[in-house]
């Protein structure tokens, strides 16, 4: 049977050269379609794949090189060759393509077979790329074949053999026998039930249909009864094995929000593995369940055979096995990376350490009902809109950043609790008319190619290329929404061009502890990075990871001082790298899927930063970077001439004092405070304090109104405090969010040192106590 010929489009609006290339391309043994406009080639695009597509630049209404951005945003056809074909063919015009990133730039006139041996060395190109991805794939299929063949065997052969026997007619069976023979084949079943449920299972993980599935059916939870029921289901197999399970819970409920299946299926496959790779009277499998941060934390200990340091990297990964041979119970090893995919579709993180004949510990993390660590400050907004500083929010940040370093071209991707944050940047950010210069908020919204909402940085990234591509820019620079820091961007432009990098990662210097929250890269002389590890938690790969001598030195850190290089996730990406790592849909994260995956195929490089940084991740940092700022020389100054920090111009009066005392403190605009004392805070915008009120260690947002004479009165006839602070309230560490009410003689102090605790419009989270936006906290409250 002949081989399909390679189909061709061809994009020209004069007739008489369309029928020329037409002419010779199909002599040349290719199948071709042609269009006289780019509008009737995208029209044609719908419904067909070309394996080449080639294109005139200079044509009426949209150019070639619109039209070449136009195709980019098309699914499908993304990754097709193109080649631009005409008769400008200066330096600049070439240079112009290039950058787009097309394949070739063919300048006419040209003969055929200049034409046609382009054409063929673009599709050879093509042609090898999809071998290598087909025999990724064939691999892929052998490994899976290899699995069944023993996964589906071995159960097989166990039931069919037990059944023939009980149904031979030549020998009787005693009733304990029988009982014994039924049981086998229950446990035959059962491990093949086993195994088609976790297929189903990791094809749902690998659609994404499991975080929609989550979303759905998610209800609060105790996790205490979760990790209870576990380690009750599995003791009874421990037994057998002489193991004890032991379960360490706290006496008090901990709340989830999750759907509880997943959440057993996690717990159920940790135990099952954990049992299953102890050895004989070893000693106890130890689950504990503890409560920091805003998380919930459970850790399963065996003390088993362990995982060699070099099988580590993989666990995770599907159909991923430890020493085959060896092992004939592991399964299919599908356990691990579906427990992690579960985890992930909850919010929540799975990380493991190991150690070859001593055992393994597993963790599984989950926010605790309320949402994030950050709860209950992201109950009504998201982090990028948290007031900082008294006057700023977090989205401040980055912009002003862009804004101080020349950059006036600026998107904000918003999804979760936005609106607050939409507002701000309207109302805070306008150019001139002349300057071409924007912030845009980009809302996620559902398209024609899209209904789903963004899965990741990457994923809103990708929603939203047709938006960035009418302005052909050469680079992207990805920032964060919530972090705390002042970067010069040209610098790190520089060096990626200086580099010649297809995406630079700027990093920050980490100790081993701090290692194991973020992305740590491990890289060559010159500062390229070879592999990039999230959240790395075993020791072995942490001391991979350690950056000294020669390495450290390439990238202006000091050699004699052991650290780690964590991404600050700020990433420079060339324009057509960037378009060719979103293709994979499944690619949601930079961090977590397009830096790894992308580090064999591009040259990424690391950009060392050594300025103040902080991301704002826990209660505790937003806290404390606020009060940083009270400091006479803080690491991070807001009073830099040169480095302003932009905001909403809201035209607020001076503020008041009345024989206060204040020691060490940034006082908003609009502020009121009568005979108060103020030590190590912030107080926000129009915050009143009233008389022999005390604040220490305090972050007060203020309020978005005054109240008039006739609300002042409405509030006593309702026995409801003043907006702000009242007589003679005492407030030590805490947060008081917008617009809350608290009554005189109130006491703030959490004396008894709680970590973790929520009552009527307050919660306290690592030792904070926060008073909810709008809380009403009557007089005399303690707390």
């Amino acid at each position: 049977m002949a081989e399909p010929k390679p189909k061709i489009l061809v994009v020209d609006d004069e007739e008489n050269i369309l029928e020329v290339l037409q002419l010779l391309l199909e002599r040349g043994g290719y199948e071709v379609w042609t269009a006289l406009s780019p509008l009737s080639a995208l029209e044609l695009l719908r419904t067909q794949k070309p394996d080449l597509i080639i294109s005139d630049v200079n044509m009426p209404g949209m150019d070639g090189y619109a039209f070449f951005r136009e195709v980019q945003t098309r699914p499908g056809v993304t990754t097709t060759p193109f080649l631009f074909l005409t008769a400008r063919g200066g330096k600049e015009d070439m240079l112009a393509g290039k950058e787009l990133g097309a394949d070739d730039y063919l300048v006419k006139p040209l003969t055929g077979e200049e034409l046609l041996a382009s054409v063929r060395g673009k599709l050879r190109r093509v042609a090898a790329r999809t071998a290598e991805q087909r025999e990724q794939v064939d691999g892929l299929k052998r490994e899976i074949l290899n699995v069944l063949s023993h996964e589906f065997v071995t159960p097989l052969v166990s039931i069919k053999g037990t059944t023939d026997l009980l149904l031979s007619e030549d020998v009787k069976f005693e009733p304990d026998e029988l009982k014994n023979f039924l049981s086998s084949i229950r446990k035959g079943g059962d491990r093949l039930g086993r195994l088609v449920e976790d297929f189903i299972m990791s094809a749902k993980v690998q659609a994404g249909s499991v975080k929609e599935e989550a979303e759905l059916l998610k209800l609060p939870t105790d996790l205490r009864s979760l990790v209870t029921a576990a380690a009750d289901r599995f003791r009874s197999d421990a037994a057998s094995k002489q193991i004890e399970i032991r379960a360490d819970v706290p006496i008090a409920p901990v709340e989830i929000d999750v759907f509880d299946e997943h959440i057993k299926g996690i717990l159920e496959r940790l135990l099952d593995n954990a049992v299953k790779y102890s050895k004989d009277g070893s000693s106890p499998i130890d689950m504990t369940l503890s409560v920091a941060g805003g998380q919930a934390r459970v850790a399963i200990t065996d003390r088993g055979i362990g995982i060699p340091a070099d099988q580590m990297a993989g666990i995770f990964k599907p159909f991923h096995q430890v020493d085959r041979k060896s092992m004939e119970q592991q399964g299919p090893g599908l356990g691990l990376s579906l427990a992690r995919g579960l985890a992930e579709a909850n919010r929540g993180e799975l990380a493991g350490t190991s150690q070859p004949g001593q055992g393994s510990t597993f963790v599984l993390t989950i926010p605790l009902k309320g949402g994030t660590r950050l709860y209950p400050l992201t109950e009504e907004r998201s982090k990028p809109a948290f007031p900082l500083g008294g006057k700023y929010r977090l989205i401040d940040i980055p912009i002003s950043n862009c804004i101080n370093s020349q950059i006036r071209r600026i998107f904000v991707l918003t999804q979760f609790n936005s609106a607050s944050l939409n507002r701000h940047v309207n109302l805070s950010y306008k150019f001139d008319s002349f300057s071409r210069g924007f912030v845009e908020v980009l809302a996620a919204e559902q398209t024609e190619e899209n209904a789903d909402w963004f899965q990741g940085t990457a994923d809103a990234v990708r929603h939203n290329l047709r938006h960035f591509v009418r302005w052909s820019p050469r680079h992207f620079l990805i920032l964060s929404g919530d972090q705390l820091y002042k970067m010069d961007f040209r610098a790190l432009l520089s060096y990626h061009i200086e580099k010649g990098a297809h995406a630079t990662i700027a990093a920050v210097q980490a100790t081993r502890e701090q290692a194991k929250g973020f992305g740590i890269m491990e890289i060559a002389p010159g500062g390229r990075i070879c592999s990039f590890v999230e959240k790395p938690k075993d020791d072995a790969t942490l001391d991979r990871l350690k950056i000294v001598g020669e390495k450290a030195a390439s990238i202006g850190m000091n050699p004699d001082k052991e650290c780690y290089l964590a991404s600050m996730g700020i990433y420079v990406f060339d324009r057509d790298v960037m378009f060719h790592v979103l293709q994979s849909r499944q690619a949601q994260d930079f961090g977590r899927h397009v830096i790894p995956e992308s580090i064999e195929n591009f040259k990424i490089f690391a950009y060392s930063f050594d300025g103040y940084w902080e991301d704002i991740g826990t209660i505790r940092s937003f806290f404390e970077a606020n009060l940083m700022m009270t400091n006479k020389y803080p690491p991070f100054d807001i009073y830099e001439s040169d480095s302003p920090i932009f905001t909403n111009a809201r035209y607020l009066p001076s503020s008041k004092f009345y024989s206060s005392v204040i020691k060490r403190a940034l006082i908003s605009e609009g502020c009121i405070l009568e005979d108060a004392e103020v030590t190590d805070s912030v107080i926000g915008l129009r915050s009143i304090v009233g008389s022999g009120a005390k604040l220490t260690r305090t972050v007060m947002m203020g309020s978005d109104f005054y109240e008039t004479p006739e609300d002042l009165t409405q509030n006593m006839s309702r026995d409801v405090p003043h907006l702000g602070v009242g007589a003679g309230a005492q407030i030590q560490e805490a947060i008081i969010d917008k617009n809350a009410r608290i009554g005189a003689g109130a006491k703030i102090l959490n004396t008894q040192k709680l970590q973790h605790a929520d009552g009527p419009g307050w919660s306290i989270r690592d030792g904070i106590v926060i008073i909810k936006k709008g809380a009403i906290i009557k007089e005399g409250t303690v707390i």
